[in-house]
């Protein structure tokens, strides 16, 4: 559950809140990087981009993806 004003969501997954936000809200701040700050709109296309990519290289829906980030 996210809390925005005085507005609740509910979100399945976290695909459907950036989606949401990604739409609705593209230019709000969503992620800060070192010195660099990326925006829900921004978010949602790198996201699609990525989901694009895993596709093309034959992740069909519901099969499990780790990534692994470094800390």
């Amino acid at each position: 559950r996210v809390k925005m004003g005085v507005l609740h969501y509910r979100f399945n997954n976290f695909y459907e809140m950036i989606f949401r936000y990604g739409r609705e809200y593209p230019k709000r701040k969503a992620l800060f990087v070192g010195k660099e700050t990326i925006r829900y709109g921004e978010l949602l296309k790198r996201v699609d981009a990525f989901a694009a990519y895993l596709h093309r290289i034959g992740v069909r829906p519901e099969e499990r993806v780790a990534i692994f980030l470094r800390n």
